[in-house]
């Protein structure tokens, strides 16, 4: 929000919270909110209370009864809709207000949330996130509800979205005031970190699927530049596109990613300096894309390195250490990590079964726990609101903005995880079922070792070492230290230094690349690109125009040489050109890339431009990819073991395969196939 636009904020926030934005406003628009312990709005519309507080709000109107009942269904209080629900100081947890017919059919569902008062202000370093996407899902006067609902949960980050369209119209077009706006000042305000992230080209960069980054990257440095400065103090990180490895967001190269990094990390420097340059996120592992990725070294052009997961708990160890492999030892950042609840029933409210929002309550735990213990300095749960993809509800939140219990289990994390530091966890070749994650924390504002433990299968025992003298469960409530540990994960506090029997896995140390102003950036054919191996398909003995595009990021003229090296079969010629590139200019370079008629290497070959500018060094690499139909068979193999061919079965499309007893004394079958276009091919034995 710029300073100009403060006076907008008096049409759709409260008093109190113009106030308050008016005061981050002061000293160049770029103070942060100083972040205090929340309190809950006055009039609980968000149906979130603290421990000690009365609970009371409207019966249901449409309903014959209603009744009240906590996370194991047990009834705590009922009664007919004349009047108010009234349910004294109920104790920390889950609650649920069900409207109810008069046959005892549950016509509405409503959910109620009684945390644990924060005794300090959530730690500036706790990796507790949420993926929120308010612009997107609400309106102005919602807000405010929104912030203090993630406020009073303990959460550190917020995660918006963003329409590039929306807020630059034109190229350098600016809209005066914006929705973003009132949702950058509303965090802020609340105490909330925000990270910012788009994924979407407006029509006037030249990009006619929208999907697509735009193909000047003048244009993302100019837009980054813009609006990290008129955010500044606000908007603290941003992702600069979404997943964009995917064909729901364009379906684009490893080249094509670390390229727009590049433009973008040098626009939002030249913005907002304080701000986090996040890595353009990764929706998943897809190995060719990351050692494309880390081929073009984008990794320096970020300060944390971002990617999703929706998977199963016990996976992403390994998803862990791939992504680290490829973070050049830059901070992991999960922006999205979530499971999927499947809903019944009414299509207009979307809920999930019991047994469903049981179940992601507790991945809530296990996903924070597992996540911070292998690394990542901030995890944003996906999602905040009421969101549905297919039969998926996503959301810790209801339409009627009241909280599911995943929300409380969150609450939890973020008091009890508050500020939390791996320590390790259980090793894997000694754990059996038991899944236990240890950590440095500040629950309540007091240095803790904090460790979070569940079993995978049948109840389990805790090791000696991890007896305690307070837990909690997953959903905050203080309970009797466990001896043994099931489904359910439970929080136990030890002294800070505790003797702990895990191990964690050693960082990626960091790799010392200086980023560039001078960018490069090859645009290989669009028509033969192929995203999932993160190439472009050529044919042996043709060549292929290769533009490479200069762009100048500094302040001052930039001249080089662009020289280019390439795998053996893959010709780029020239080899090199001299390079004049005007401070904010880009200029064209024309290459032509080239396979030989036989490659001796049927996998991907690259193409490294190389250019220096001052000190530093610009890199680029172009990913080539022969297609398997262009090849000749240059071996017959027999497969010893399977002489009967009436064994096997063949299961090629398009293409022609056959399948005959081999000759000679080892036996076994000959397999000859020509496999033609891009579909999957197997042959399977049933011996």
């Amino acid at each position: 929000m710029s300073c100009s636009n403060i006076g907008h904020l008096e049409r759709f926030m409260s008093p109190r919270l113009v106030t308050t934005a008016l005061m981050l406003v002061g000293a160049g628009c770029a103070a942060a909110a100083a972040r205090t312990v929340p309190a809950p709005l006055p009039d609980h519309r968000g149906h979130v209370w603290l421990a000690g507080e009365t609970v009371e709000l409207s019966a249901p109107a449409d309903a014959a009864r209603w009744v009240v009942v906590d996370i194991a269904g047990r009834t705590v209080a009922e009664g007919t809709p004349t009047g108010r629900v009234v349910l004294g100081q109920p104790a920390v947890g889950y609650y649920e207000l069900r409207g109810l017919a008069a046959d005892g059919a549950v016509r509405s569902r409503s959910g109620l949330a009684v945390l644990n008062r924060l005794v300090a202000p959530t730690p500036e370093d706790s990796p507790i996130s949420i993926d929120v996407a308010t612009a997107w899902f609400y309106q102005r006067d919602q807000l405010e509800l929104i912030a203090n609902q993630c406020a009073l949960a303990g959460v550190n980050w917020v995660r918006d979205r963003l329409t590039w369209g929306a807020v630059e119209t034109q190229r350098g077009q600016l809209a005066e005031h914006t929705l973003y706006d009132d949702t950058a000042a509303v965090m802020t305000a609340a105490g909330l970190k925000s990270l910012q992230v788009f994924h979407g080209s407006p029509a006037w960069t030249g990009q006619t699927d929208g999907r697509r980054m735009a193909p000047d990257l003048r244009d993302v440095y100019n837009f980054q530049k813009a609006f990290a400065a008129r955010w500044k103090g606000q908007v603290l990180a941003w992702e600069p596109w979404n997943e964009a490895e995917i064909d729901g967001f364009g379906g684009h190269t490893g080249l094509e990613m670390a390229s727009w990094q590049k433009a973008a990390y040098w626009g939002l420097r030249a913005g907002s300096p304080e701000a986090l340059v996040c890595h353009n996120v990764f929706a998943h592992w897809r190995t060719d894309t990351m050692a494309d990725v880390f081929a073009n070294e984008s990794f320096a052009y970020c300060d944390t390195f971002n990617f999703h997961h929706y998977s199963p708990i016990d996976s992403l160890a390994d998803t862990y250490r791939r992504f680290a492999s490829v973070s050049g030892g830059r901070p992991l950042w999960v922006s999205e990590a979530g499971t999927h609840p499947r809903w019944t029933g009414d299509d207009k409210e979307k809920e999930p079964t019991e047994p469903e929002l049981q179940r992601q309550a507790q991945f809530v735990t296990q996903c924070y726990a597992t996540s911070i213990a292998e690394g990542s300095v901030a995890t944003f749960f996906f999602v905040f609101p009421n969101y549905a993809e297919g039969d998926i509800q996503f959301g810790l939140t209801r339409r009627d903005l009241s909280p599911r219990p995943g929300y409380v289990a969150m609450a939890a994390a973020g008091r009890l995880l508050a500020g939390a530091k791996p320590l390790g966890r259980v090793p894997s070749e000694t754990r059996g079922d038991l899944r236990l994650c240890a950590f440095d924390a500040r629950p309540d504002g007091q240095p803790k070792t904090v460790v979070v433990a569940w079993s995978a299968g049948a109840p389990v025992d805790l090791p000696n070492w991890a007896h305690a003298r307070v837990a909690f469960d997953h959903f905050g409530r203080s309970i009797e230290p466990p001896a043994r540990v099931g489904a359910d994960p439970v929080y136990l506090l030890l002294d800070p230094g505790a003797e702990l029997k895990v191990t964690r896995r050693a960082p990626e140390p960091r790799a010392l690349v200086v980023p560039s102003p001078l960018v490069l950036q090859p645009m290989p054919p669009a028509e033969k690109r192929v995203v999932d191996r993160s190439a472009t398909a050529i044919e042996p003995g043709t060549t292929q125009p290769l533009p490479v595009f200069a762009y100048n990021f500094s302040a001052k003229p930039i001249t080089t040489t662009v020289s280019v090296a390439c795998d053996a079969g893959l010709t780029v010629k020239p080899a090199q050109l001299p390079l004049t590139v005007a401070p904010g200019e880009r200029v064209e370079l024309r290459f032509e890339a080239a396979v030989s008629a036989e490659p001796q290497d049927v996998g991907r070959l690259t193409a490294r431009f190389e250019a220096t500018a001052d000190t530093t060094r610009a890199v680029a690499v172009a990913g080539y990819l022969v297609p398997l139909s262009a090849l000749k068979p240059r071996a017959r193999l027999a497969v010893p073991g399977a002489a009967e061919a009436a064994n096997w079965r063949t299961m090629n499309s398009p293409g022609k395969m056959t399948i005959e007893p081999a000759e000679g004394a080892d036996g076994g079958v000959l397999v000859t196939a020509t496999l033609d276009g891009p579909t999957r091919r197997r042959c399977g034995s049933r011996t």
